[in-house]
Formats: structure tokens, sequence, C-alpha cells
């Protein structure tokens, strides 16, 4: 798996966040730069720790399924997408969150992050260097994490929801890409 393949997957993941930190950010008070940065950051940390578990149980488990990973790694992200784009066509309004408390930031990055450890095993199965990978997604939590945060009262809720949009789109293409290249090269 190569470098745009790695970003990609990082980008699509990293929706879920901007999504959040969009919702939570429109419709309610400003938050201080500081807290935008604790969110961002306690997103990334719990992206990482997600990551890792993912993998390392991805690595073990690689032995055994070695020969039909590219389906495990198909439905993975087809079920993670589908449900990101399902979740963009459901008319309920987008929820604010106060994230100063911290119980709610912490099931926030939680729930978003929670994907994170499914494609940390698909990415095991690939053996696909975890340095690569965790850089690469830290750096787009983050990113898309602050943006979402600062563009939220800007943009509202529909902003929050196209990022889920674009962001399952991305995953289910991938999807595609990994079972075609599993299926070419069985």
């Amino acid at each position: 798996m190569g470098f745009f393949d790695i970003l990609l997957i990082s980008v699509g993941l990293s929706m879920d966040n901007m999504a959040v930190a969009a919702a939570s950010s429109c419709g309610s008070k400003s938050y201080p730069l500081k807290v935008s940065i604790k969110v961002a950051l306690s997103f990334c940390l719990t992206g990482i720790i997600c990551m890792l578990l993912g993998w390392f149980g991805g690595a073990y488990l690689e032995k055994y399924i070695s020969a039909w990973d590219h389906w495990v790694s198909f439905f993975i992200l087809v079920y993670i997408g589908g449900k990101m784009v399902l979740n963009f066509f459901k008319t309920e309004q987008t929820a604010t969150y106060n994230l100063l408390k911290t119980k709610t930031l912490f099931m926030l990055a939680l729930a978003t992050n929670i994907d994170v450890f499914a494609i940390g095993l698909t990415l095991a199965f690939y053996q696909t260097s975890l340095p690569s990978v965790l850089a690469v997604l830290s750096i787009c939590i983050v990113t898309f994490t602050l943006f979402g945060f600062f563009m939220g009262k800007k943009m509202g809720a529909f902003f929050g929801k196209k990022a889920e949009l674009i962001g399952g789109v991305i995953l289910i293409v991938i999807a595609l890409k990994i079972l075609l290249e599993g299926i070419i090269s069985a």
C-alpha cells in the first residue's frame, strides 16, 4: 500500500473528527484557541491508540487470514464508508456538544476514532509501515479537526454532514481498489 493510499485513508478517517468538531462549534459559544487545540490533540491521541491496537491485532491475525485479507479489508472499509454515507442522508439535526466537559470530549474522541481500530487491522494485513501511517494519520486528524472547529461557525451543520459523505466515499473507493488488487493478484 503506497503513500497516496495511506493519505486517502487518513483523510477519510479524519472526516468524522472534522464533522464532530464542526458540529460542536456551530450553534454554540465560541471556544478559545486552547480548547480547539485540546480537542484536536485528544482526537489525535485517541486515533493513534486505536491505530496501534488495531495494527498489532491485525499483525497477529494476519498469518491466519492472509488468503482472504483483501475481502476482510474490503468489508471493513465499505461498512465504515457506507455508514458515513448513510449518516449523510439522515435528516436529523447535527448535534452540538460541550467540549469543555472531559467526559464528553473522551466519548467523542473514542466514537470518532473507533473506525481507526478497524483500519489498523486492515493496514497490518498489508504490512504497511506503522510509523508512516501514524505520522500521516496524526497530521490529518489534527489538521481536519482544527479546520472543522474553525469552519463550524461559518459553515454550520451542513458542512459537517458533507464531510461525512466525502469521507465515506473515499473509504469505499479505497475498499474497491484493495479488493480488485487482491482478486487480480490471487
